[in-house]
Protein backbone atom coordinates (compact mmCIF):
# COMPACT_ATOMS: atom_id res chain seq x y z
CA UNK A 1 0.00 0.00 0.00
CA UNK A 2 1.18 3.51 -0.79
CA UNK A 3 2.83 5.34 2.11
CA UNK A 4 0.46 7.44 4.21
CA UNK A 5 0.82 11.12 5.24
CA UNK A 6 3.02 12.88 5.94
CA UNK A 7 5.52 10.71 4.04
CA UNK A 8 3.49 10.58 0.87
CA UNK A 9 0.54 13.00 0.99
CA UNK A 10 0.34 14.88 -1.23
CA UNK A 11 3.13 13.23 -3.27
CA UNK A 12 3.63 16.21 -5.52
CA UNK A 13 5.06 18.33 -2.74
CA UNK A 14 8.37 16.79 -3.71
CA UNK A 15 8.09 18.11 -7.27
CA UNK A 16 10.21 21.22 -6.76
CA UNK A 17 12.81 19.43 -4.65
CA UNK A 18 13.10 16.59 -7.15
CA UNK A 19 14.60 19.05 -9.60
CA UNK A 20 12.54 18.02 -12.60
CA UNK A 21 9.26 16.47 -13.55
CA UNK A 22 11.03 13.30 -14.68
CA UNK A 23 12.65 12.87 -11.30
CA UNK A 24 9.28 13.41 -9.67
CA UNK A 25 7.69 10.69 -11.77
CA UNK A 26 10.45 8.24 -10.83
CA UNK A 27 10.12 9.13 -7.15
CA UNK A 28 6.36 8.64 -7.22
CA UNK A 29 6.60 5.23 -8.83
CA UNK A 30 9.38 4.11 -6.49
CA UNK A 31 7.51 5.18 -3.37
CA UNK A 32 4.38 3.47 -4.60
CA UNK A 33 5.99 0.31 -5.93
CA UNK A 34 3.62 -1.76 -3.83
CA UNK A 35 0.49 0.26 -4.54
CA UNK A 36 -2.64 -1.58 -5.50
CA UNK A 37 -3.66 -1.39 -9.12
CA UNK A 38 -6.55 1.00 -8.59
CA UNK A 39 -4.18 3.68 -7.23
CA UNK A 40 -1.84 3.70 -10.24
CA UNK A 41 -3.95 6.01 -12.46
CA UNK A 42 -3.82 8.74 -9.81
CA UNK A 43 -0.04 8.45 -9.51
CA UNK A 44 0.32 8.55 -13.30
CA UNK A 45 -1.91 11.61 -13.58
CA UNK A 46 0.11 13.49 -10.96
CA UNK A 47 3.31 12.69 -12.84
CA UNK A 48 1.75 13.94 -16.09
CA UNK A 49 0.61 17.18 -14.41
CA UNK A 50 4.15 17.64 -13.08
CA UNK A 51 5.55 17.31 -16.60
CA UNK A 52 3.07 19.88 -17.92
CA UNK A 53 3.91 22.27 -15.09
CA UNK A 54 7.63 21.83 -15.68
CA UNK A 55 7.18 22.67 -19.37
CA UNK A 56 4.93 25.68 -18.77
CA UNK A 57 7.68 28.26 -18.36
CA UNK A 58 9.33 27.15 -21.61
CA UNK A 59 6.11 27.08 -23.61
CA UNK A 60 4.88 30.43 -22.30
CA UNK A 61 8.28 32.10 -22.64
CA UNK A 62 8.69 30.69 -26.15
CA UNK A 63 5.23 31.92 -27.11
CA UNK A 64 5.93 35.43 -25.87
CA UNK A 65 9.30 35.48 -27.65
CA UNK A 66 7.75 34.24 -30.89
CA UNK A 67 5.01 36.87 -30.72
CA UNK A 68 7.54 39.59 -29.99
CA UNK A 69 9.72 38.54 -32.95
CA UNK A 70 6.70 38.24 -35.24
CA UNK A 71 5.06 41.55 -34.38
CA UNK A 72 8.19 43.54 -33.29
CA UNK A 73 6.06 46.65 -32.87
CA UNK A 74 4.95 49.03 -30.14
CA UNK A 75 2.06 46.83 -29.07
CA UNK A 76 4.20 43.75 -28.49
CA UNK A 77 6.78 45.72 -26.53
CA UNK A 78 4.04 47.36 -24.49
CA UNK A 79 2.74 43.91 -23.51
CA UNK A 80 6.19 42.69 -22.43
CA UNK A 81 6.79 45.81 -20.32
CA UNK A 82 3.38 45.36 -18.73
CA UNK A 83 4.17 41.76 -17.85
CA UNK A 84 7.31 42.92 -16.05
CA UNK A 85 5.42 45.64 -14.15
CA UNK A 86 2.82 43.04 -13.17
CA UNK A 87 5.47 40.61 -11.90
CA UNK A 88 7.18 43.39 -9.93
CA UNK A 89 3.91 44.36 -8.25
CA UNK A 90 3.32 40.74 -7.32
CA UNK A 91 6.78 40.39 -5.78
CA UNK A 92 6.23 43.54 -3.71
CA UNK A 93 2.91 42.19 -2.43
CA UNK A 94 4.58 38.89 -1.55
CA UNK A 95 7.01 40.71 0.71
CA UNK A 96 4.32 42.90 2.28
CA UNK A 97 1.80 40.10 2.94
CA UNK A 98 4.48 37.51 3.78
CA UNK A 99 2.10 34.56 3.87
CA UNK A 100 3.69 31.12 3.99
CA UNK A 101 3.14 28.46 1.37
CA UNK A 102 1.15 25.28 2.10
CA UNK A 103 2.53 22.86 4.67
CA UNK A 104 5.22 20.71 3.08
CA UNK A 105 5.98 23.03 0.17
CA UNK A 106 9.67 23.03 -0.68
CA UNK A 107 10.01 26.76 -1.35
CA UNK A 108 10.74 28.99 1.61
CA UNK A 109 9.64 32.29 0.05
CA UNK A 110 6.16 33.75 0.69
CA UNK A 111 3.28 32.35 -1.34
CA UNK A 112 0.66 35.13 -1.36
CA UNK A 113 -0.01 36.00 -4.10
CA UNK A 114 1.25 33.32 -6.49
CA UNK A 115 3.77 34.81 -8.92
CA UNK A 116 3.10 32.09 -11.50
CA UNK A 117 -0.63 32.65 -11.21
CA UNK A 118 -0.16 36.41 -11.50
CA UNK A 119 2.01 36.14 -14.61
CA UNK A 120 -0.27 33.57 -16.24
CA UNK A 121 -3.29 35.70 -15.44
CA UNK A 122 -1.69 38.74 -17.05
CA UNK A 123 -0.51 36.99 -20.21
CA UNK A 124 -3.71 35.00 -20.78
CA UNK A 125 -5.94 38.04 -20.21
CA UNK A 126 -3.81 40.31 -22.39
CA UNK A 127 -3.73 37.72 -25.17
CA UNK A 128 -7.50 37.28 -24.88
CA UNK A 129 -8.01 41.02 -25.32
CA UNK A 130 -5.73 41.07 -28.36
CA UNK A 131 -7.34 38.00 -29.93
CA UNK A 132 -10.84 39.36 -29.38
CA UNK A 133 -10.04 42.18 -31.76
CA UNK A 134 -8.36 39.89 -34.30
CA UNK A 135 -10.33 36.64 -34.50
CA UNK A 136 -13.24 36.82 -32.06
CA UNK A 137 -14.34 35.47 -28.71
CA UNK A 138 -13.64 31.75 -29.24
CA UNK A 139 -9.86 32.19 -29.35
CA UNK A 140 -10.08 34.65 -26.46
CA UNK A 141 -11.92 32.08 -24.36
CA UNK A 142 -9.26 29.49 -25.17
CA UNK A 143 -6.53 31.80 -23.92
CA UNK A 144 -8.39 32.44 -20.66
CA UNK A 145 -9.11 28.75 -20.06
CA UNK A 146 -5.49 27.84 -20.78
CA UNK A 147 -4.27 30.41 -18.26
CA UNK A 148 -6.67 29.14 -15.60
CA UNK A 149 -5.57 25.54 -16.13
CA UNK A 150 -1.87 26.34 -15.88
CA UNK A 151 -2.50 28.38 -12.72
CA UNK A 152 -4.51 25.51 -11.22
CA UNK A 153 -1.47 23.25 -11.64
CA UNK A 154 0.26 25.25 -8.90
CA UNK A 155 -2.48 24.11 -6.51
CA UNK A 156 -2.62 20.52 -7.71
CA UNK A 157 1.14 20.12 -7.27
CA UNK A 158 1.23 21.61 -3.78
CA UNK A 159 3.10 24.86 -4.47
CA UNK A 160 0.28 27.19 -3.40
CA UNK A 161 -3.12 27.29 -1.73
CA UNK A 162 -6.33 28.05 -3.61
CA UNK A 163 -6.40 31.56 -2.15
CA UNK A 164 -2.81 32.33 -3.18
CA UNK A 165 -3.39 31.28 -6.78
CA UNK A 166 -6.82 32.94 -6.98
CA UNK A 167 -5.46 36.26 -5.75
CA UNK A 168 -2.42 36.05 -8.02
CA UNK A 169 -4.41 35.15 -11.13
CA UNK A 170 -7.03 37.83 -10.42
CA UNK A 171 -4.33 40.44 -9.85
CA UNK A 172 -2.67 39.55 -13.15
CA UNK A 173 -5.98 39.68 -15.01
CA UNK A 174 -6.85 43.10 -13.60
CA UNK A 175 -3.37 44.43 -14.35
CA UNK A 176 -3.56 43.13 -17.94
CA UNK A 177 -6.95 44.72 -18.51
CA UNK A 178 -5.85 48.10 -17.18
CA UNK A 179 -2.53 47.98 -19.04
CA UNK A 180 -4.22 47.03 -22.32
CA UNK A 181 -6.93 49.70 -22.09
CA UNK A 182 -4.48 52.43 -21.08
CA UNK A 183 -2.14 51.44 -23.87
CA UNK A 184 -4.84 51.44 -26.55
CA UNK A 185 -6.35 54.72 -25.39
CA UNK A 186 -3.26 56.76 -24.52
CA UNK A 187 0.22 55.21 -24.62
CA UNK A 188 0.29 53.41 -27.97
CA UNK A 189 -1.09 56.33 -30.05
CA UNK A 190 1.71 58.49 -28.68
CA UNK A 191 4.36 55.84 -29.20
CA UNK A 192 3.31 55.29 -32.82
CA UNK A 193 3.67 58.95 -33.65
CA UNK A 194 6.86 59.76 -31.74
CA UNK A 195 10.20 58.16 -32.58
CA UNK A 196 11.67 59.80 -29.48
CA UNK A 197 9.29 57.84 -27.27
CA UNK A 198 9.75 54.58 -29.13
CA UNK A 199 13.50 54.46 -28.46
CA UNK A 200 13.20 53.91 -24.66
CA UNK A 201 10.33 51.47 -25.22
CA UNK A 202 12.29 49.29 -27.64
CA UNK A 203 15.50 49.67 -25.65
CA UNK A 204 13.79 48.79 -22.39
CA UNK A 205 12.16 45.74 -23.95
CA UNK A 206 15.54 44.55 -25.25
CA UNK A 207 17.13 44.94 -21.82
CA UNK A 208 14.27 43.06 -20.17
CA UNK A 209 14.52 40.22 -22.69
CA UNK A 210 18.28 39.92 -22.18
CA UNK A 211 17.82 39.91 -18.40
CA UNK A 212 15.21 37.15 -18.66
CA UNK A 213 17.45 35.08 -20.94
CA UNK A 214 20.34 35.47 -18.50
CA UNK A 215 18.19 34.37 -15.58
CA UNK A 216 16.81 31.40 -17.52
CA UNK A 217 20.22 30.18 -18.66
CA UNK A 218 21.59 30.60 -15.16
CA UNK A 219 18.75 28.50 -13.75
CA UNK A 220 19.12 25.87 -16.48
CA UNK A 221 22.89 25.41 -16.35
CA UNK A 222 23.55 26.41 -12.75
CA UNK A 223 25.55 29.52 -13.64
CA UNK A 224 25.84 31.92 -10.67
CA UNK A 225 23.97 35.22 -11.08
CA UNK A 226 25.51 38.59 -10.17
CA UNK A 227 24.47 40.64 -7.13
CA UNK A 228 24.02 37.50 -5.03
CA UNK A 229 20.77 36.45 -6.74
CA UNK A 230 22.03 32.96 -7.40
CA UNK A 231 23.10 32.50 -3.79
CA UNK A 232 19.68 33.63 -2.57
CA UNK A 233 17.95 31.07 -4.80
CA UNK A 234 20.30 28.33 -3.52
CA UNK A 235 19.45 29.21 0.08
CA UNK A 236 15.75 28.93 -0.67
CA UNK A 237 16.24 25.48 -2.19
CA UNK A 238 18.29 24.31 0.79
CA UNK A 239 15.55 25.43 3.17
Amino acid sequence: VCLTPPSFCPPTQTSHCAGSARALAVTLLQQCSGVVERQLPAVTMLAVLAVVNDATKWVVSGGVAAWLLWRHDEGACWCVCGAVVNAFNCKVLKVIINQTRPSGACRADPGMPSLHGCSLGFLSAYMALVLSAWVGTLASGGALVGGLFLSWLRIALGFHTWAQVAVGHSLGTLCATGWFLFGEAHALPLLRTSARLRIPLFGGTLVLCLAFMTHTLSDLFGIPLPLGLGRRRDREREQ
